[in-house]
């Protein structure tokens, strides 16, 4: 049986529960149910969600992270968020503009901060690199550039995510 507790962070490396019988403890209102949502919709669409660590759980299609999915903790300021593992974005490019998301990708590209700003360096790579997405020239972008974090999403931001995500689904079928 599964003790009361198993979704406080000092018990989930032991439970490693499902982020479906955590996020009611961490979210509310619209966002809990979206992120339920989206949850649900990765598990139908071959993209298992699993535990990574304390309030991280990490989904793979064809052997690689297609994403993330976060929970708030004591350094997390923001309630949760999904964060998109694009790959394949630059081969994605035609239809991303055919499509109107390449302004829901500028708006989400991680930009890289020194700890001491309150984000990662994680890497080492302060204060990031510069390059260019979907056609577009950023600085500073975090090592890992093709981490797209989307905070407290929106039904609107899920229907982008997800359009996305199909679409870097089909990019690593063709590889």
């Amino acid at each position: 049986m599964i003790e009361n507790n198993f979704y406080e962070p000092h018990m989930q490396k032991h439970n490693k529960p499902k982020i479906e019988d955590v996020i009611p403890f961490y979210l509310e209102g619209k966002l809990k149910e979206i992120m339920l949502n989206f949850a649900t919709y990765a598990r139908t669409n071959k993209m298992p969600i699993r535990w990574a660590s304390v309030n991280r759980w990490k989904a793979r299609y064809k052997n690689k992270n297609i994403f993330w999915m976060c929970l708030p903790d004591k350094s997390d300021t923001h309630y949760g968020h999904v964060c998109l593992c694009l790959e394949n974005i630059n081969k994605c490019e035609e239809a991303i503009f055919n499509e109107g998301l390449q302004h829901f990708i500028w708006g989400h590209v991680k930009v890289c901060r020194n700890v001491v700003y309150g984000s990662c360096n994680s890497h080492g790579t302060v204060p990031g690199r510069d390059v260019t997405v979907i056609g577009k020239d950023f600085k500073n972008i975090c090592v890992q550039e093709s981490l797209y974090p989307i905070y407290n999403p929106e039904k609107a931001d899920v229907d982008c995510i997800k359009r996305l995500l199909e679409m870097e689904k089909q990019a690593r079928i063709s590889a």
